[in-house]
């Protein structure tokens, strides 16, 4: 689990650094240059806790059941409730998301074990690449 620090920084100095944070993000234009800052951030366990927290709220975008995306991401009803919640009161969030990934579709495959359909679900079935071989996603 992560971890965050109980020492807190004050209030002008965190502005600073978030704002330099949004910033540095802006720059990195092209996807081999957020690759290499996401990288340079993220650990590899908070990776896959971001990747699954934006498919979470997109899934919960396009209404999926949230027994579903439990399910399929592993994560407890509690927690997609809570994204879930979030997208009611983040109105620009949810725009962002939308725009940038659409609807991902939901039908049951009788040979997916996922349960997604085509087009933008191929976004969460990258994230399974090796999903019957130890992938990260399945801790």
């Amino acid at each position: 689990m992560v971890q965050v620090s109980k020492n807190i920084v004050r209030k002008d100095i965190w502005e600073q650094v978030w704002k330099r944070l949004v910033v540095l993000v802006e720059k990195a234009d092209k996807e081999e240059r957020v690759e290499v800052l996401l990288d340079g951030v993220l650990t590899d366990t908070e990776k896959v806790m971001v990747a699954k927290r934006v498919m979470a709220q997109l899934l919960v975008l396009s209404d999926w059941p949230v027994g579903v995306v439990c399910t399929t991401l592993k994560m407890s009803r509690t927690t997609v409730m809570v994204y879930k919640n979030m997208l009611k009161h983040q109105p620009r969030y949810r725009e962002l998301l939308t725009e940038q990934f659409g609807r991902v579709e939901y039908r049951i495959q009788k040979d997916s074990k996922l349960g997604f359909g085509d087009g933008a679900a191929k976004f969460l079935a990258d994230m399974y690449v090796g999903y019957h071989k130890r992938s990260r996603l399945r801790y």
